[in-house]
């Protein structure tokens, strides 16, 4: 199953997903963020960052209710980061809370951390290597496994706490599936990875589920704690939990991912020899962890509750599981590398011919210019993700556009100033050599539509006008841009056509007049015709007359 996914009706392009990723783990496609599982090493930051809510993390909660449900058994590891997120709360109160809702038992994780760092201990008494890197954190592992190969024979073999603390579980529950508890997503990696766990919890779902089920966790009880291990959570945590320390070694903490990372390069530059390092993920170590409750984080609040709950003394030792070993396979995988030749080649598609324009602002969410080519020949990045480069495409289009326009722009602000005069509205209006920007509304065109529009709230208005000082007929349309409060007026010149009109207007009572003369002569035709007409036929008909008369007598 995916870990950790992008919603893709929520990802808004904002990029800032991949500007977050410390290992650009993020690929960009057909307008979406999609993590790019090979490369990540599950640190939650991109979920922690997403302004919109939409990367998802994949949860377990529905197996574990339905396993309660069933009556099965089921316990818990529960890491001790919770003192940081719950920290109105103690072990004897969260494990009564945690049985309420229907689990079997509740052990502290911190137990099998004292079998961890007695393992460490032991690694820098004998020797084992000149560098040890403390192999907790599931995410520095696979940030070296995947990113850092070459340091692998530096990463302690010693399993993780939960990784132990499962197979002690086991041992007290033999047919009881186990749950752990924390604020770590690589976790979640971790128990699928080394089929330890069979299932992983948030901090965050837990909660929702205690106040769900109106189960009381804010009370301290007469709990006293213990475990040096308790302050595995915070920085230092680690080394700070050891009974014994060699001279020979170095004892350094880093937490946060970026600070594991310069730590990682100086090992591989050769810079750090002879040091144990705890490295920790988060920031603040695991009470910095990307799965805990937003409202509860409060570093100081957090340390100082984990090191009231922080005993000297130790958990009980259990030599069953001194032998137990990890071992981190390399997990990278060898990309192309562009030549410097098609880096070039990217630049400018990217409109980036020009050195200057090769700002690395970071904007795309990778560093530089170059890493940002780099992806986009390897398919993780697409051109238009340069903010620099669209912005300068959408002006220098709209620039083209509104310049070469037959048709006359002009932009007014508020004040109904000028401050956008395209050539064609220079050339319509007479004022080609003055400056747009010094111009009012009232020396150019007749304000009273515009504040027409302002007191009925219109957003757009379309008249024609007469510009009498240049005989010129303009056909105008304004709109207002109510977000950047601005109104945008095109004028149209249709002198011509009102020229035209009036011309064939004419041509019509022309023709019309010439018609109703030529009726009229017709007309008169017809009457004389008809009146001819008339006498020839009374003609006519007295001599047929007076022939037929002439016939009878005969």
């Amino acid at each position: 199953m995916e870990l950790i996914r992008t919603l893709a009706n929520d990802c808004e392009n904002c990029y800032k997903c991949i500007r977050t990723c410390p290992v650009k783990a993020i690929s960009f496609k057909d307008n979406q963020a999609q993590i790019i599982s090979d490369d990540c090493i599950y640190c939650g930051l991109c979920k922690n960052a997403c302004p919109q809510d939409a990367k998802a993390v994949q949860s377990d909660m529905d197996f574990v209710k339905n396993w309660l449900l069933q009556k099965q058994q089921v316990v818990v590891s529960i890491a001790p980061s919770f003192l940081s997120d719950f920290y109105k709360s103690d072990f004897q109160t969260m494990k009564a809370a945690l049985m309420a809702l229907g689990f079997t038992d509740v052990f502290q994780t911190a137990e099998a951390a004292t079998i961890v760092k007695q393992r460490y201990e032991n690694e820098i008494k004998n020797g084992t290597s000149p560098i040890i890197i403390s192999s907790a954190c599931p995410t520095v592992n696979l940030l070296i496994q995947k990113h850092h190969p070459s340091l692998i024979p530096y990463l302690s073999n010693t399993p993780s706490p939960m990784h132990l603390h499962a197979e002690m579980l086991k041992e007290r529950y033999p047919d009881a599936l186990k749950v752990f508890i924390g604020p770590c997503l690589s976790k979640k990696y971790e128990a699928q990875m080394t089929k330890s766990m069979d299932a992983v919890i948030s901090f965050v779902e837990l909660k929702t589920w205690l106040e769900d089920s109106e189960v009381e966790w804010e009370k301290k009880s007469k709990d006293n704690p213990r475990g040096k291990t308790n302050a595995f959570p915070v920085s230092g945590g680690i080394i700070q939990s050891f009974n014994a320390y060699e001279e020979t070694y170095h004892y350094l903490s880093v937490d946060g991912i970026e600070s594991c990372k310069q730590a990682l390069n100086d090992i591989e530059e050769g810079i750090i020899d002879n040091a144990f390092i705890e490295m920790s993920a988060c920031e603040n170590s695991c009470t910095g962890g990307p799965l805990r409750n937003t409202h509860t984080k409060k570093p100081l609040k957090s340390i100082i509750n984990i090191k009231q709950n922080t005993p000297k003394s130790d958990f009980p030792i259990h030599s069953l599981y001194q032998n137990m070993t990890m071992t981190y396979d390399v997990l990278s995988h060898n990309e192309k590398e562009p030549s410097e030749e098609e880096i070039q080649a990217i630049f400018k598609r990217m409109g980036k011919d020009d050195p200057a324009k090769i700002l690395n602002c970071g904007s795309c969410g990778y560093d530089t210019c170059k890493e940002k080519a780099k992806a986009v020949y390897q398919g993780k990045a697409d051109l238009t993700m340069c903010l620099p480069y669209l912005k300068e495409k959408a002006e220098s289009f709209s620039d083209n556009i509104v310049h070469n326009t037959p048709n006359g722009v002009l932009v007014f602000n508020s004040d109904f100033n000028v401050h956008t005069m395209n050539p064609a509205a220079k050339q319509l209006l007479g004022v080609p050599n003055i400056k747009e920007n010094t111009l009012h509304i009232h020396e150019l065109l007749d304000p009273e539509p515009y504040l027409t529009m302002l007191e009925n709230k219109k957003k757009r208005y379309h008249h024609t006008l007469y510009l009498s000082d240049h005989n010129l007929y303009i056909d105008e349309t304004v709109v207002y841009d109510a977000s950047f409060n601005i109104f945008i007026s095109i004028l149209r010149d249709i002198t011509s056509e009102i020229k035209h009109k009036r011309q064939k207007e004419d041509a019509y009572k022309r023709t019309i007049a010439i018609t109703d003369d030529v009726i009229d002569k017709q007309m008169r035709v017809v009457h004389e015709i008809a009146s001819l007409l008339g006498e020839t036929t009374a003609e006519t008909k007295g001599a047929l007359s007076n022939l037929k008369k002439v016939i009878e007598d005969e």
